[in-house]
């Protein structure tokens, strides 16, 4: 027995055509360029993270140096051999002092400008366009601009709390002939 023919109705024939087959490249074009976008976002995050926590770990480097510092000296006489320093790697590479106290035998006021020498090195090597100033101030924090500021108020008596700002260029500044600094990263509080 033979079979009828079947005719293919093209009404009800089913398939993908090439519209739909655009559109289909088309979302996931767009989704992978959100996802490219995503990812470069997460790498700047990331390396803005690593930069803050390298900042963070200077400062604490340099207040454990300063500690002993204030200990045989007396809290208040600290201001004398840190109190004041800044550097700006933008500006100049670090002065070596007389003394290297990893091999000379040094006095309290070498070794804090030897210590201040290894923290500018590490600045240099380590931030990007990297700022540091140790100061005495009532108040780091600027609630105008919501941000830490670079300025220093010892308050009336100049006995303010001793603390470490340290900044670096964001990447959006870097390289730019006379751009302003961006605010300090960190405020880290050394003694009150």
């Amino acid at each position: 027995m033979q079979q009828p023919e079947r005719r293919l109705n093209p009404a009800s024939s089913q398939g993908i055509s090439l519209v739909e087959v655009l559109v289909s490249l088309l979302i996931l074009a767009a989704g992978i360029v959100t996802v490219a976008g995503l990812q470069a976002q997460a790498l700047r995050s990331a390396y803005e993270a690593g930069l803050q926590s390298t900042a963070l770990q200077i400062a604490g480097e340099l207040a454990e140096r300063m500690r002993p510092q204030q200990v045989r000296r007396g809290n208040s006489a600290v201001t004398d051999a840190f109190d004041g320093y800044s550097h700006d790697a933008r500006i100049a590479s670090p002065a070596q002092p007389g003394h290297q106290c990893d091999t000379d035998m040094c006095n309290p006021e070498q070794l804090a400008q030897f210590d201040l020498y290894q923290t500018a090195v590490r600045l240099h090597e380590d931030l990007p366009g990297g700022r540091i100033r140790i100061c005495r101030d009532t108040r780091p924090w600027d609630t105008d601009t919501e941000r830490l500021r670079w300025e220093c108020d010892p308050g009336a008596a100049g006995e303010g709390p001793l603390f470490i700002k340290i900044g670096w260029q964001p990447r959006e500044r870097r390289g730019a002939a006379q751009q302003p600094d961006a605010p300090p990263a960190l405020a880290l509080l050394v003694d009150r």
